[in-house]
């Protein structure tokens, strides 16, 4: 197998397995509720906070 496809899929099926996991004995309704129920702001904050990380980090290592 490619070690470069390795690489990319790997922590996928890692996400995947873990979340499987935790939630395994949480009924669906139960998830649904508390998707409902988040504060849908904090997540595009934390979704904006995180691109600007990695842009910034990029940025720093192109201009080394």
């Amino acid at each position: 197998m490619n070690k470069e496809v390795v690489r990319q899929t790997s922590p996928i099926i890692l996400a995947i397995g873990l979340l499987w996991y935790v939630l395994k004995d949480v009924p669906m309704a139960e998830l649904i509720i508390q998707f409902r129920r988040a504060n849908y702001w904090w997540l595009a904050l934390a979704g904006l906070l995180i691109s600007l990380y990695y842009t910034h980090r990029n940025t720093n290592y192109i201009n080394r």
